[in-house]
């Protein structure tokens, strides 16, 4: 018995430094991005594998809390934030939803790209892998009330090129990135937004 207690107290411990490690790399990774842009196709499926959806788009981020998404046509959407409020531009509703900005990163994905990387396992459960140059994270959100179930993150040469979210329904979104540029220039006026003559304002 006194073997088993401590085989088992070894176990957790090993189990417990792993996820600080997977902890401390992924902060380090995105620690060390102070912007990010790219390009990306994102794919939806229901928890039967069925497509609902596939978008192309372009995204960019810059510490802190700045981000800018927009999906090319046939679906002609717009996401910024400023850092304090989110606006969603849907140009064929022609209308335009404001809110204030969640900080929380289990509600806000995007922050993981923009906002403070430091205390990530406050909100996370995070195991990693590495496999030759690329490394897999897997975050499974501490607050009961997040979106999502899960979160997968891949990175190539420590370059984020891949994102998955699953959440409770089932529902799975995969986001290829392509020609990421990480602490590229980035005009800040991408993350103004002035709502166009005549849409519709919605505020939340």
């Amino acid at each position: 018995m006194l073997f088993k207690g401590l085989l088992l107290a070894l176990l957790l411990a090993n189990t417990l430094q792993a996820q600080a490690d997977a902890a401390d790399t992924l902060a380090r990774l995105l620690g060390e991005m102070t912007a990010f842009r790219a390009d990306f196709t994102q794919t939806t499926l229901d928890a039967k594998g069925n497509n609902l959806q596939q978008v192309e788009g372009t995204i960019a981020v810059k510490k802190p809390g700045l981000f800018y998404w927009k999906t090319l046509p046939p679906m002609n959407q717009l996401m910024v934030s400023d850092g304090d409020r989110l606006w969603f531009y849907d140009s064929d509703l022609e209308q335009v939803t404001v809110q204030p900005l969640d900080q929380r990163i289990t509600q806000t994905p995007a922050l993981l790209l923009s906002g403070d990387v430091t205390k990530l396992e406050d909100s996370y459960e995070i195991a990693g892998e590495q496999n030759g140059n690329s490394w897999y994270f897997l975050l499974k959100p501490k607050d009961p009330e997040s979106l999502f179930d899960q979160l997968k993150l891949t990175f190539l040469d420590e370059r984020l090129v891949q994102m998955h979210l699953a959440d409770s329904l089932g529902q799975r979104s995969s986001i290829e990135f392509i020609g990421a540029e990480i602490n590229a220039q980035l005009d800040p006026k991408l993350f103004e937004f002035s709502p166009p003559e005549g849409v519709d304002l919605i505020m939340q």
